[in-house]
């Protein structure tokens, strides 16, 4: 079977992305604490909100709605420069039956391009935050160098055990976080020296055609303002022109030097050689008008930002019009994020490249004593809300408890809570964003968490996973709520179950508010790092 995949190729920005956000020091969002699993008791889960020491974690009860009764661990072998070994143990511990099969499969991609008989669903997530370093592929094949899952049932006592071989993280890295599509990802995990005992698998070296994949991770921060979005090319500063021109002006007002100033701080942090302009306008008018009108805008906030930046830039201005919208001219929201001026500036500057120090760790920093650093505010294990399941009047209320915000790289923090239903009939939660079209997601997912600087400012969205096919649509870096996890957010009378999501933080941030769905916010709660 023809794989649809591109490779990603390996950028020497790697693990520099910390640099950027904490160049964004406008917003003190975000934080991280050490969480539980996927709906029973876990090491740490209890210790995630205090301010000892967090333990890394490499055991999680599975996903309740897809493995009820099931545990994973996890295990990393560094063989050698190229490739290590993830493998994983998978055990039923109570009197249910668990299919396995193709919930070990990638969840990031289409079935066509991962077939769902392998353990292909484990990936590392980059010390810098940005990338997902997922299996060996041999091209055209649809296969991964890792074990089959076909077949795989358990009764209670009954154990599965599996590997699969990812690149090695650079020598220097200790300890990774590891995702799967069967539990909570996985924090802290030791990469261990030399292969596992007695394992017989097929290294790279005996596959001369395999290769490593790796998938790009996209953040955004937006406010009223401003929209901040991140990739692996760019940081894009999409500026609000209803904050700084008039109606069909390119005189920038008054109101636009605070937001100027801010964003200019920001790109200086960044330390660029290069930074590209364009005006954009949305599609009411004619381009008669709005070309002449964004390439002017450009211009100015070229002439407002050489001003306030020192250093040797190279500007580049274009103006598009309405050619280029980033959300649908059809609603005024839509009509009002693409009127904009978008200032990109490019990845491998000096800064982000001197930035790998910061970003070579595993998850959570200690302090000189060896104890996790925890911000000022309420731990995540004593944050909940209670509030409606979805915005429909008649919605039952449905309770929120956080069990975990740990930073677990320095401008990524994974996010855990549970959701509790305490009526006597079932309760759907609605967890998608479904009024946000212009930034939707490929599929359900449980979207509609956020980050936010406490008072206000800008708020944080879940990661964007990029996979190398041809849909421009991305996955959640979140529980997801489609296909074999259909009714993930469901609940049953009286049922619990705990999910994620992977938010961009500042490298600095201590505490931020942290809103889940339609139930509330909860305001102020610390970040461990």
């Amino acid at each position: 079977m023809a794989r649809k995949v591109k490779r990603a190729r390996a950028l020497p920005w790697l693990a520099s992305v910390g640099a950027v956000l904490l160049g964004l020091s406008g917003c003190s969002l975000l934080g991280g604490d050490g969480g539980g699993g996927g709906g029973g008791e876990d090491p740490g889960k209890d210790g995630g909100g205090g301010a000892g020491s967090v333990e890394p974690i490499t055991s999680r009860a599975t996903n309740v709605w897809e493995m009820p009764g099931g545990r994973a661990e996890i295990s990393l072998h560094r063989v050698d420069d190229e490739h290590m070994i993830a493998r994983m143990k998978v055990v039923n511990e109570e009197d249910t039956r668990i299919h396995m099969g193709s919930h070990l499969a990638e969840g990031f991609g289409e079935s066509e391009d991962y077939p769902w008989d392998y353990f292909s669903g484990v990936a590392w997530l980059d010390p810098g935050g940005r990338k997902l370093h997922r299996p060996y592929y041999v091209d055209d094949e649809g296969q991964c160098l890792c074990s089959p899952s076909s077949g795989s049932v358990l009764d209670e006592g009954e154990e599965w055990e599996g590997y699969a071989v990812l690149a090695a993280p650079p020598a220097d890295v200790e300890a990774l976080t590891v995702v799967t599509h069967v539990a909570l990802p996985f924090v802290d995990v030791p990469v261990e020296d030399g292969a596992p005992e007695g394992l017989d698998y097929t290294p790279p070296s005996e596959e001369p055609d395999a290769e490593p994949e790796t998938v790009e991770l996209e953040s955004v921060l937006e406010s009223d303002q401003e929209t901040v979005i991140e990739d692996s090319e760019a940081t894009d500063f999409n500026l609000s022109t209803d904050v700084l021109f008039e109606v069909e002006e390119s005189e920038l007002t008054s109101e636009a030097d605070e937001l100027l100033d801010t964003t200019a701080a920001d790109i200086e942090e960044l330390g660029p050689t290069q930074v590209r302009i364009e005006g954009h306008a949305d599609s009411s008018g004619n381009d008669e008008i709005n070309d002449p009108l964004s390439q002017d805008r450009a211009e100015a906030v070229r002439d407002a930002l050489e001003e306030r930046i020192g250093g040797d830039i190279e500007y580049e201005t274009e103006g598009f019009g309405s050619r280029e919208p980033i959300a649908s001219n059809e609603t005024e929201d839509g009509r009002e994020r693409n009127r904009r001026v978008t200032i990109s500036v490019p990845k491998g500057t000096p800064v982000e490249d001197g930035s790998k120090e910061d970003g070579a760790g595993g998850g959570a920093s200690p302090d000189e004593d060896g104890a996790a650093d925890q911000g000022e505010g309420t731990p995540a294990a004593e944050a909940a809300v209670s509030g409606p399941a979805d915005d429909d009047e008649d919605a039952p209320e449905v309770d929120v408890a956080l069990t975990g915000l740990q930073a677990v790289t320095p401008n990524t923090a994974l996010l855990t809570y549970e959701l509790h239903n305490p009526n006597d009939d079932d309760a759907s939660v609605d967890l998608y964003m479904s009024s946000e079209d212009w930034m939707e997601f490929r599929y359900h997912a449980t979207h509609a968490v956020a980050l936010e600087s406490p008072g206000g400012g800008r708020a944080a969205r879940p990661l964007r996973v990029d996979v190398p096919d041809d849909r421009e649509d991305p996955y959640c870096f979140c529980s997801s709520a489609a296909g074999i996890n259909l009714g993930s957010t469901i609940l049953p009378p009286g049922g619990t179950a705990e999910y994620y999501a992977m938010l961009p933080i500042t490298a600095k941030a201590a505490v931020t508010d942290v809103t889940v769905g339609t139930m509330g916010t909860m305001e102020g709660v610390a970040i461990t790092r």
